[in-house]
């Protein structure tokens, strides 16, 4: 018989926290001392992160201060303080004079709740059929974090000196920032004074940063973080001690200096500024600015008279959000280049949502003012950034700072969900997996873009098999659904897996056609016998779900989902479709029109081939340190690596390419472009049909090592002459490796696709100025996988900005001073 878990007062504080909603111990916090009750399985509110709005001039005006703060975070752990929710890894942890054995083991078999230290404990019967897991469980643990402190009461002044300011909210994810855009009379087509007049402008954002962090110099934002990486000394293997080294040969973890330069480094932790990401707004100071040093208050040396650096205080002022900035989920977060990553762990990071004239017919025409919208900020919260082999451990998805939360649906009931990817890590390719006994669930966009009626019609993210079982959602990525829950009241579940990064897209697809959804989730009486029990419910590995769904009251009337014309060929399991939405008086539920600025870009005027751009990576995939580069250059803050013409289209060919050491790229780098998105043509193997899903983040898919035939190869010499040849016939490269298949007869050889691609096709509207694009796994930012990009008035030189309009609308060209632009960056 397994031991049952040593403290049975843990259990039933846990079921004293289930009952208790969401008072005190859900919602991310300062405290001397967490709270005593469990993380988890606590409802998720509809009003938390709390929101903040335009006032009657229809502008949002508000203060965010960023301090360092001890906040008690949700963390994955084997052990707990006894008697509590404490995470603690040793008995001191629990308190200075705490006895032995204060810090006990947590974790128990997901079939029984019985205390186990490894699978092997929960898997003795000799008849079992299915491995049981050993299950962690969440704990609490106070970490000392970068975090925004902001208005609790809104229309209440703050004092950005005072840290304890009674009307400062800190925690993360941050506010939700709550805007909308220009409405004009017809919605859908450009402004006209005369035929087509403005009825209601966009939100202006005006926000003041302030930065109370600790102090710095000038030079410590030009000199790069010391950094150590550990490898043993009878491998290629890193570590963090001899334990991770082989015992045979006898080996040490040999710590070496990694060799840096600046800017392509960690630095400048505490210098911040603000990213509006996904906003089609003005990249000038002082607006969606990122080229901004903000350092912190009482800091020497700052530059002086220099646009690009401030000291203490920035005042960030977005024109009214114009009548072609697309409606839909988007999110701010810090984009100081070599601390971009740093400060995002540490939950510096909100949502964005812009409403329009989409979201209006959605919830009043379709829904009657009843649709549930609910923001939900995917983050992983840490103190520190996992480069350099620190053996720290990825933490685990938390939910608007919640972990494995639930969320409440009456029998029938559709809501909005929006899910928002403000995830930092190459580790944080999250596959989301939705319960497969939830028949009915639509995305309606994709990086805060509505989807034209054709994509809602196709669903062109759904797996194969016409599920949403393996939805990615990448760093930067949003995504938004909606979701009809089942007549049948109970317990349901959304998954994720966070796909470690090195793997390559083969072995992906085979962890998802061993381990699909199907079999991951949990049956929904586990599910209640967990929870019944106080414990974490979790898939069919162990791992903590993402979030439950509770069916549960009366009914709803029925409710019907958006439909569209009859589309060819007929999607099976698609939305409805009613011939009537093909007329010319069709139905309020019928998708609307495609507003103008959503239709597919015509083919660039300047005929040429698409403009090159490769990501690539130098050093081994398995040892750091790793350097990160695009088109063969890493990050000059004094020079673009791009320039286009206003109001200009140009088709981008974006590779994922081998480093100039042959380094194998299987990071599928997420890549972005601020101000404007772009339309997804062909990504890897895979075309598109028109109309084309528009994003402004895109994983670039991976090279995938392939056995190529290379007839009868009797010896090594014999490969060495044979293997490229037959390599080069994919356009790839020769990995060193074959292998006999029929002796005498057939031989393979281990080829390398040099590169895979992605085609995309954007247009350079409205706005000059220089921004950027850059990979979103934020640490490879960091060290140097982004380039200044620019757009300018003319191709003529000098080439110019603009100046930015206080409405909105397209920048002025012909201004008495115009604005020199970038020059270009030199081309290795």
């Amino acid at each position: 018989m397994r031991g049952m878990i040593s403290s049975l007062t843990l259990v039933a504080v846990a079921l004293q926290g289930l009952t208790a909603g969401t008072a005190g111990a859900a919602i991310p916090q300062e405290a001397a001392q967490c709270p005593s009750s469990p993380p988890w399985s606590l409802e998720l509110p509809l009003d938390y992160p709390p929101s903040i709005g335009p006032g009657p001039d229809g502008t949002i005006s508000t203060t965010y201060v960023v301090r360092k703060r001890d906040l008690c975070v949700p963390t994955w752990t084997p052990t707990l303080c006894k008697d509590t929710f404490t995470e603690c890894s040793a008995d001191k942890d629990c308190g200075a004079s705490a006895p032995a054995g204060s810090c006990a083991n947590a974790q128990t078999c997901a079939d029984s709740g019985e205390a186990c230290t490894a699978a092997t404990d929960c898997n003795q019967d000799e008849n079992q059929d299915e491995s049981i897991p050993c299950v962690q469980t969440w704990g609490w643990q106070v970490q000392n974090l970068r975090s925004y402190g902001s208005p609790k009461n809104p229309g209440q002044r703050i004092d950005p000196k005072n840290p304890n300011d009674p009307n400062i909210r800190w925690g993360y994810p941050g506010p939700t920032l709550r805007a909308r855009t220009q409405i004009l009379k017809n919605p859908n087509q450009p402004p006209n004074p005369q035929t087509n007049p403005q009825v209601t402008p966009g939100t202006r954002i005006k926000l003041g940063l302030y930065n109370y962090l600790d102090k710095a110099t000038y030079k410590d934002s030009v000199e790069c973080n010391p950094a150590t990486y550990g490898a043993c000394s009878n491998s290629a293997n890193n570590c963090t001690s001899d334990d991770d080294c082989s015992p045979s040969p006898p080996g040490k973890c040999v710590t070496t200096p990694v060799p840096q330069h600046h800017p392509e480094c960690f630095h400048g932790d505490n210098v911040t500024n603000l990213h509006y990401h996904g906003t089609h707004v003005s990249p000038l100071p002082h607006q969606d600015y990122v080229l901004l040093n903000l350092f912190p208050y009482g800091s020497a040396d700052v530059p002086t008279g220099k646009e690009n650096y401030a000291l203490g205080m920035y005042q960030t002022d977005i024109n009214p959000l114009p009548w072609n900035q697309a409606p839909g989920t988007h999110w701010y977060h810090p984009h100081k280049h070599g601390s971009t990553s740093l400060q995002v762990l540490n939950g510096l990071s909100g949502s964005l949502i812009i409403t329009g004239s989409f979201d209006d017919w959605l919830n009043n025409m379709v829904y009657g003012g009843k649709l549930v919208d609910r923001v939900l900020v995917l983050q992983q919260v840490t103190s520190d950034v996992n480069f350099f082999n620190k053996g720290i451990a990825t933490p685990k998805v938390l939910v608007n700072g919640f972990a494995t939360p639930t969320i409440k649906m009456r029998p029938g009931e559709i809501q909005r969900w929006r899910f928002i990817g403000a995830t930092v890590q190459a580790s944080a390719t999250l596959e989301i997996g939705f319960d497969p006994r939830i028949k009915e669930t639509f995305q309606i966009a994709q990086d805060g873009v509505q989807f034209v009626w054709q994509n809602y019609a196709r669903q062109p993210y759904r797996d194969v098999e016409g599920t949403y079982s393996n939805f990615k959602l990448f760093p930067g990525n949003r995504a938004d659904f909606l979701i009809k829950a089942p007549d049948t009241k109970g317990m349901y579940s959304v998954d994720s897996r966070v796909v470690a990064a090195g793997l390559a897209e083969t072995v992906m697809k085979l962890i998802k056609l061993e381990e699909s959804m199907d079999q991951r989730v949990p049956p929904m009486q586990a599910m209640e016998e967990a929870m019944a029990a106080g414990r974490v419910p979790v898939d069919a590995s162990g791992n903590p779900l993402l979030f439950t769904i509770e069916v549960t009251g009366d009914p709803v009337p029925p409710a019907r989902f958006p439909a569209t014309m009859p589309i060819e060929p007929e999607v099976t399991g698609g939305p409805p479709t009613d011939p009537a939405c093909a007329t010319p008086q069709k139905p309020d539920y019928c998708w609307p029109v495609t507003p103008s600025y959503l239709e597919d870009l015509p083919a660039p005027l300047d005929v040429k081939k698409p403009r090159q751009v490769a990501f690539s990576i130098d050093g081994s995939s398995g040892v750091q340190p790793n350097s990160f580069w695009i088109n063969n250059s890493q990050y000059d803050h004094s020079c673009a690596g791009a320039t286009m013409v206003l109001n200009s289209t140009e088709d981008w060919l974006i590779a994922n390419k081998l480093g100039r050491d042959g380094n194998i790229s299987m990071m599928p780098h997420p890549f972005h472009i601020h101000i404007n998105p772009f339309q997804v043509h062909k990504n890897g193997d895979r075309k598109f049909d028109p109309p084309y899903v528009w994003q402004d983040t895109l994983a670039l898919p991976t090279t995938n090592p392939t056995d190529r035939p290379a007839g009868p190869i009797f010896n090594n010499r014999d490969a060495q002459t044979k293997c490229p040849r037959a390599c080069a016939a994919d356009n790839a490269t020769w990995n060193q490796e074959w292998k006999t298949t029929i002796p005498g007869e057939l031989s393979v050889c281990g080829c390398i696709q040099t590169e895979a691609t992605v085609l995309i096709r954007h247009r350079f509207d409205d706005y000059t100025g220089a921004y950027v694009i850059h990979c979103h796994f934020l640490g490879h930012e960091d060290r140097g996988m982004m380039w200044n990009v620019q757009t300018v008035c003319k191709p003529d030189q000098p080439r110019i900005f603009g100046t930015a309009r206080k409405s909105g609308e397209q920048d002025v060209c012909a201004g008495p001073k115009p604005s020199p632009a970038l020059p270009a960056c030199k081309e290795d």
